[in-house]
């Protein structure tokens, strides 16, 4: 079924008859009542609730740097203002009379607070966040996956989820592979689960770092997918792979690695950072596996 807003829903057939929220714009859809289904509805039965999607917690990121963080943020600001270029790190301490170590801590908590993005592939790789990337990273923090979304990979043959599926679901209803979706996504491309990314899910660190920063199951299922991905590719992926496999929409994509950056990136170490101005992903093995106590499995 469709949303008015463009959303599309799969829906399983026992919530036939009821009504759903779309996950996009929150909106109240009713879900059409199957042959098989309106024979039970029809019978007195007590009235139906709605099944809102479960409420996630409310996160808000800081409005202003910390105190001790303020005269790095302005010392950029400032720059950046009057060159209309990021200043060199070099510079920067010059600036603020402090060592690389310093500089490097403040750097990582300004962009795990959201206020600053860090390419550290460039010389000149700072560039300040502006009030619409910090609400799609707030966003990216809040908003629920959708438990309505459909399979991620159709059948071999092209054959739609519907056609293999039993008499019984037939009904329920779908859209054809040869209906137009507008801005349809390829499906992720099916990997099994990387050995390093079963030992690091299961390392004790990694649990005290999930719960630090009290993420939820959804995230740790999209976590998982995107160690797969960078243990299947040597350490590396790119922005638009990623968006594919974990299934995420590009604008929820620097959020979503400021969350990862916070879960993996230990006493402000750099396991993962950005490349490219964002393009690539880039996750340090031998430093991932030195602090999370891992063997050398591939």
């Amino acid at each position: 079924m469709t949303c008015d807003c463009g959303t599309q829903l799969s829906v399983i057939p026992r919530l036939s008859g009821m009504t759903v929220q779309c996950p996009a714009c929150a909106a109240e859809l009713p879900v059409p009542i199957t042959e098989e289904r309106r024979i039970i509805v029809e019978e007195p039965a007590p009235a139906q609730k709605s099944i809102p999607l479960p409420a996630a917690p409310t996160v808000e990121l800081p409005q202003q740097p910390t105190p001790e963080l303020q005269p790095l943020f302005r010392t950029l600001q400032q720059w950046i203002d009057e060159h209309d270029v990021s200043p060199t790190l070099s510079q920067l301490r010059q600036l603020l009379d402090v060592d690389l170590d310093e500089l490097l801590q403040q750097l990582q908590q300004l962009v795990q607070e959201g206020f600053v993005e860090h390419d550290r592939s460039q010389a000149r790789g700072l560039r300040i966040l502006d009030a619409d990337e910090r609400a799609a990273m707030a966003f990216a923090l809040t908003a629920p996956l959708d438990p309505f979304a459909a399979p991620a990979s159709p059948p071999a043959g092209g054959s739609s989820a519907a056609s293999a599926a039993s008499p019984s679901t037939q009904s329920e209803p779908t859209v054809s592979a040869a209906s137009p979706v507008p801005n349809q996504k390829p499906a992720p491309v099916a990997r099994t689960r990387h050995a390093l990314t079963v030992q690091l899910l299961a390392s004790e660190m990694l649990q005290q770092q999930l719960q630090r920063n009290q993420v939820r199951d959804a995230h740790r299922e999209q976590l998982a997918i995107l160690l797969d991905v960078l243990f299947h590719n040597g350490g590396r992926g790119d922005r638009a792979g990623i968006c594919r496999d974990v299934q995420i929409p590009e604008l929820r994509y620097n959020g979503f690695i400021a969350m990862m950056q916070r879960i993996l990136n230990v006493e402000s170490t750099s396991v993962l950072e950005q490349r490219d101005s964002g393009r690539f992903l880039q996750l340090h093995l031998p430093l991932l596996k030195r602090l999370f106590q891992l063997t050398d499995q591939t």
